[in-house]
């Protein structure tokens, strides 16, 4: 796995968990 992989892996789990926090907010 690459540096920029592992990187993308973590925004894209960010993303998710900031998402499903909007949802429940909203």
């Amino acid at each position: 796995m690459t540096a920029s992989s592992h990187f993308d892996r973590r925004q894209f789990l960010g993303g998710t968990a900031a998402t499903a926090a909007t949802a429940a907010i909203g």
